[in-house]
């Protein structure tokens, strides 16, 4: 992860020019790994940095969720996937700064993930896609995860409304 220089400098330039949020401060790195950004965190004026927290206390049901999406169909075309990523916004700081793990946006050690579709959707731009995403822990493996990705579509040329579970390992 050190050598992904996009998420790196941008943790790094979030936190030390915008070093009066961090000034005193008490910081927790979750997941600290290499303990880089409890480093950048110190060294923009944290007054104690944790590096190690006891994840043991989280219930499993904490860990799941469900989010309502609309996709808005910017050309005519056909849909065989749908492709999930996420964005990191530093928002409350002097200096906006962030960064995408989106396919077009530059590579970062984060991927993207691709949920396919049994059957394709025909769709014309300006149409819309509602749907729902749902994620929880696999209950016999805890290093899985289990999607549920229901989509509803009422297109000019395609009609849907399905339901698609997905496991990722």
């Amino acid at each position: 992860m050190l050598k992904d220089e996009v998420r790196t400098l941008t943790y790094r330039n979030s936190m030390y020019h915008n070093k009066h949020v961090f000034k005193d401060k008490i910081v927790l790195d979750v997941g600290s790994g290499t303990g880089i950004l409890s480093m950048f965190a110190a060294k923009a004026g944290a007054k104690k940095v944790y590096g190690e927290v006891d994840i043991y206390t989280v219930k499993t049901e904490e860990l799941a969720f469900t989010s309502a999406f609309c996709l808005q169909i910017q050309r005519n075309d056909y849909i065989h996937a749908l492709v999930t990523y996420f964005n990191i916004e530093f928002t409350k700081c002097h200096k906006k700064m962030g960064f995408s793990t989106a396919p077009d946006a530059p590579y970062t050690h984060w991927k993207q993930t691709v949920f396919y579709l049994e059957d394709y959707l025909t769709v014309r731009r300006g149409e819309e896609i509602y749907g729902t995403i749902s994620m929880k822990p696999n209950a016999k493996n805890v290093r899985d995860l289990d999607f549920t990705v229901d989509l509803d579509f009422k297109g000019q040329l395609c009609e849907t409304s399905v339901s698609n579970d997905y496991k990722m390992r």
